[in-house]
């Protein structure tokens, strides 16, 4: 697989990302890119408010250049206002505090069971995870 753009090259921002198809190429889990093209798909359906994201590559306004050499020039600043509440970070993972195996793994004492029985266990889960990844 490889990347060959179709298009020319212009100034700006894109209007699509390609992050996700690029970590695709780059051989990421199937289970992260899946995960990604989730929360993509939900960002894109509720169209979550992104005017606290900052754009590095937009353009930056210009000074104004000074009328009267004698006298400096008056530079506008923007209004400034109270601090604005942090975008939501989305998790890349689903919570795995309820799921069956977190439980099973929180009730188990570790101080009762032989290293073997603990080797038996651990194998059980990968196996469990192992199905659960196969019938995704």
């Amino acid at each position: 697989d490889r990347v060959i753009f179709l298009h020319r090259l212009a100034p700006g921002p894109a209007d699509q990302s390609y992050g996700i198809n690029v970590a695709q190429m780059a051989g990421m889990p199937q289970q992260v890119v899946s995960r990604a093209k989730e929360i993509l798909a939900r960002l894109e359906k509720e169209q979550i408010d992104t005017d606290n994201i900052h754009d590095t590559h937009a353009p930056q306004p210009a000074i104004p250049e000074p009328q009267n050499e004698s006298a400096p020039a008056e530079i506008e600043s923007p209004p400034i206002s109270a601090p604005t509440k942090a975008p939501a970070q989305l998790n890349l993972f689903p919570d795995a505090s309820d799921a069956p195996l977190t439980q099973e793994l929180l009730a188990l004492d570790l101080s009762q069971i032989t290293p073997l029985q603990a080797l038996l266990k651990l194998n059980e889960w990968k196996e469990t995870i192992r199905e659960e990844s196969q019938r995704q």
